[in-house]
């Protein structure tokens, strides 16, 4: 299931460049108290749904807090999912005042629910959070009320949710492997605001009383898990991409989270939704109160929500859980993938030092070094995840100049009368939208690669 993003083929007609502006501000999000056990299955999880406390996130969390919680768990595992962006870069940088901005008010993503139930205390990325269960807010999600940026899927022992050991080294060959990753330019960028390239994985959380739809699946692989299964899905949802289908860039990811059940059902490819039925190519489910992983929507099998990037979380300044990649090739497959995507020889790449599906990555930089980094805050975000949890190869572009994070769809709002999260946070980062891919829609582009020395990745496993 190759992925898709922007390239250096796709901004042959851009000039302008993205100015920003102003202070970046973030808002201070409201956080319940512990609830003990709560990851213990979907019972807990609807125990504290609507569980309420006066309890706030504070504003930096303890140096022993911080060392409890990464040594919390040694044992390393991979995962991740797909992404939306571009490898050239618009050339945009944060004013000094903007990139070091400590967090305050500014616009709450549309959705966010006021507070949730937690489990034990984090900082990440300089800004606050406390780290939450599954089970916070569980059952009161919907369209128009997400998750908060606290939030993370999967229990706690899951891949995504476990921190990289005080104890990690680089595996045999780490230099290399990065290196060739590195070979075929920067780290994707992140484009928030053009459908044709919303490359993205868009994501519901339906009430029992939204229209029920049966999944069919044309792909002659096999059994689809997902062959004749029952889901709900708000009106008006569409995957992400162009819909109805256009030029056939995007994969069309869709995932349905199940509040009642407790399942996460993850669509690949999805061609059609009307009169009852979904037909998609191919997909698989996980459980959302699990380890995230055994779906098949990705090539590495893992749950579509593992890993994924949300305008909440950046809203926050806090990415509390593992990221995805997805890149250029593979070589076979190591745990927790438990299967191969496209091989590097199949893609007419040479095979020396590519990584393997599955592999787990960390951004070897301390948080104080990352505090430091003249970098908006929303990207101290995103480098804190890779140096805390790493970030997982979860499946391939099968172009050498294509590797990136993986993000939620806009469409996750926007299909039923939301507002765009991730247009919300570059306007309130004073971003001015242009052009850049010569298609007809404005885009905001989020810099990823710029001002980080990504020779400070290795390989853990």
């Amino acid at each position: 299931m190759g992925q898709r993003i922007q390239t250096r083929r796709d901004l042959s007609g851009w000039v302008a460049r993205p100015r920003l502006g102003l202070a970046v501000v973030f808002a201070a999000l409201s956080c319940l108290a512990a609830v003990p056990g709560a990851e213990g299955g979907l019972a807990a999880a609807k125990a504290v749904a609507h569980a309420s406390t006066d309890g706030t996130c504070s504003s930096r969390q303890s140096q022993v807090a911080r060392q409890r919680c990464q040594i919390r768990a040694a044992r390393r595992h991979r995962g991740g999912e797909r992404f939306a962006q571009g490898n050239v870069s618009p050339a945009s940088q944060v004013s000094a005042s903007a990139t070091n901005a400590a967090p305050s008010a500014t616009p709450v993503v549309p959705g966010s629910p006021p507070g949730e139930a937690v489990s034990e205390a984090v900082s990440v990325g300089g800004s606050s959070c406390t780290a939450t269960s599954f089970a916070a807010g569980f059952g009161s999600f919907s369209s128009r009320s997400q998750p908060s940026g606290c939030w993370r899927p999967y229990a706690s022992s899951s891949p995504f949710n476990t921190p990289v050991g005080p104890s990690a080294e680089a595996t045999p060959g780490s230099a290399q492997q990065v290196a060739r990753l590195l070979s075929g330019g920067a780290i994707s960028h992140f484009v928030a605001g053009d459908t044709a390239k919303d490359f993205g994985t868009a994501v519901y959380y339906p009430s029992q009383t939204d229209p029920t739809y049966t999944i069919h699946c044309t792909e002659a692989w096999g059994r689809c898990d997902l062959e004749g299964q029952q889901i709900h899905l708000p009106e008006g949802a569409t995957p992400s991409g162009v819909w109805p289908i256009g030029n056939g860039d995007s994969d069309s990811h869709l995932t349905v989270v199940d509040q009642a059940s407790g399942w996460e059902y993850d669509l690949w490819n999805v061609r059609s939704i009307e009169s009852g039925r979904i037909v998609v190519k191919w997909g698989g489910k996980t459980r959302i109160d699990g380890e995230g992983l055994d779906s098949d929507a990705v090539a590495a099998r893992f749950g579509s929500l593992g890993g994924i990037i949300r305008p909440q979380e950046l809203q926050s300044g806090v990415i509390d859980h593992a990221l995805a990649l997805t890149i250029p090739c593979t070589a076979g497959f190591v745990a927790p993938a438990t299967k191969g995507g496209l091989e590097c020889g199949e893609a007419g790449m040479s095979s020396a030092n590519s990584l393997p599906m599955g592999a787990h990555l960390q951004l070897q930089l301390s948080s104080a070094q990352i505090q430091a980094m003249n970098v908006p805050t929303w990207k101290k975000a995103i480098l804190q995840a890779l140096s805390t949890y790493g970030a997982y190869v979860e499946d391939t572009t099968g172009d050498a100049s294509q590797w990136g994070l993986k993000w939620e769809s806009a469409a996750s709002q926007t299909s039923v009368g939301g507002s765009d999260g991730f247009v919300a946070l570059a306007k309130s980062l004073d971003m001015q939208p242009e052009d850049y891919n010569g298609n007809g829609q404005s885009e905001y582009w989020f810099d990823i690669a710029s001002g980080v020395d990504w020779s400070q990745l290795r390989v853990i496993s």
